[in-house]
């Protein structure tokens, strides 16, 4: 492989007039071939006047127009026009490091067999790794090591990621997919989906503990979504996921694990009388009741090219005691140790 092949970079934009702006900026700045970079702007029906700006201040940027917002599900259309040999998927709140893509294509150099790396993700403001792995559990619930100490050893020694929303692919593979991001999801959960799909057909998910990528969390989601779509959005695809990608044996086995917590939460926000939290849940739930049919049929396209076992998948992506520790961690109201500020 050559060390500078080509990149696509898409970044995902809706009315990110004052956001998007701090990537593009970024990217003029890499420490990469400039004829070796594409970047394209895939704008989800904004209203503001973003495009306008990044036409006439960021002339080496391609624009792709959605006709309306659909989110993650940009990407898919946007795909086929990347002309790089790696495509990489951004949101628009984050920064590069000068060196992010060369310290990802490195990856590809020593591992030929691979599809798929993400970079270390450190906090915008504060400068600090926000994690070094994630991971999730039968209950499908999420988790990271935001509460522990990230020493760069520790940094330096993860090299495989459990799931990310700024991946690096090969476009070759990436074109070989139905889909990237499941376009049902809209937003949230999108990123487990794929890493589990990619998992299935017997590809390591590698990390480049080296490649900086600066992140402001939930920028964009805070500015348009509440809490309640937000719990209903990632609710819907939680479950989802759960129904898609699980072996058929273990939607049986691990329903225990999946549905009693959730159960838990539902009768939690009506003791509560947290009725816009409970509605949002029960509209969740709803939504998968009523389009069973279609997540079965992506299901059945989707576990005819498994090749490798949940077994197997959970020994990279799952850890039940670190998600515990996650969760009861976050509920006490700890904030993570990359939000304290200091420099790195």
């Amino acid at each position: 492989m050559k060390n500078h092949p080509k990149v696509s970079l898409l970044v995902l934009n809706y009315n990110g007039a004052t956001i998007t702006p701090i990537i593009l900026e970024s990217i003029k700045k890499l420490h990469y071939p400039k004829d070796k970079i594409e970047t394209i702007v895939i704008d989800n029906a904004s209203t503001d006047n973003s495009i306008e700006l990044f036409t006439k201040q960021y002339p080496f940027v391609k624009i792709v127009k959605m006709s309306e917002n659909i989110a993650y599900g940009a990407f898919n259309k946007a795909l086929p026009h990347c002309t790089g040999e790696f495509c990489f998927f951004l949101n628009n709140d984050i920064e590069f490091d000068p060196d992010c893509i060369q310290e990802l294509i490195n990856i590809f150099v020593e591992h030929p067999d691979a599809v798929i790396a993400a970079p270390a993700i450190y906090n915008m403001q504060t400068r600090k790794l926000m994690y070094t792995r994630k991971y999730i559990s039968r209950t499908f619930y999420q988790g990271a090591d935001h509460y522990e100490n990230l020493t760069e050893e520790k940094n330096l020694c993860a090299t495989e990621e459990a799931y990310t929303g700024v991946p690096l692919l090969k476009t070759s593979f990436a074109k070989s997919l139905e889909y990237i991001f499941d376009p049902d999801y809209f937003l949230f959960v999108e990123d487990i989906d794929l890493a589990y799909r990619i998992r299935m057909l017997g590809h390591m998910f590698y990390r480049a503990p080296k490649a900086r990528l600066y992140h402001q969390p939930s920028s964009t989601t805070n500015l348009f979504f509440t809490s309640t779509r937000l719990n209903y959005l990632v609710e819907r695809n939680i479950i989802q996921t759960y129904l898609k990608d699980i072996e058929t044996k273990n939607l049986i086995l691990w329903s225990p694990f999946f549905c009693i917590p959730r159960f838990l939460k539902i009768m939690i926000y009506g003791v509560t009388f947290k009725w816009t939290l409970l509605k949002s849940t029960l509209s969740a739930w709803g939504w998968n009741i009523t389009h069973f049919k279609r997540t079965f049929q992506k299901r059945r396209r989707v576990q005819q090219l498994r090749t490798v076992s949940d077994k197997k998948i959970f020994k990279s992506m799952g850890n039940e005691k670190k998600v515990l520790q996650y969760l009861f961690t976050k509920a006490r109201g700890i904030k993570p140790n990359y939000s304290t500020n200091s420099s790195s």
